[in-house]
């Protein structure tokens, strides 16, 4: 029988703490990373902190906000990302999809 997700993920954080990595490319992000505000900007920001967590993470969460400011190509990165985690699946990482930014009075996740 194959593991439900909840107990995946609480596997991981007992073997590697509580670690989540958020995925939060925000233009300011992508500037100082020296990435244009693109599609293969946010591509590259995602592929990069999902390559930085494996063995130290147990999740990675890209934030919705910063992906929908480019309508439907934007969805389609954090799936590539996922498709990325698939085909690495000894990582064992979760991934999470964060979507807080429609909280009201939320200015954490302003995807500026």
């Amino acid at each position: 029988m194959t593991d439900t997700f909840g107990v995946r993920l609480r596997d991981r954080i007992q073997t590697l703490g509580p670690l989540c990595v958020g995925v939060d490319p925000s233009r300011r992000q992508l500037t100082l990373w020296e990435r244009g505000d693109d599609i293969s900007g946010l591509e590259f920001f995602s592929l990069a902190m999902l390559e930085a967590s494996m063995g130290l993470a147990a999740a990675i969460k890209p934030q919705v906000a910063y992906f929908e400011r480019f309508g439907s190509a934007g969805f389609r990165v954090p799936l590539f990302v996922a498709a990325a985690l698939s085909a690495v699946c000894v990582v064992g990482l979760a991934l999470l999809v964060g979507e807080s930014r429609a909280r009201a009075g939320n200015k954490s996740a302003n995807p500026e």
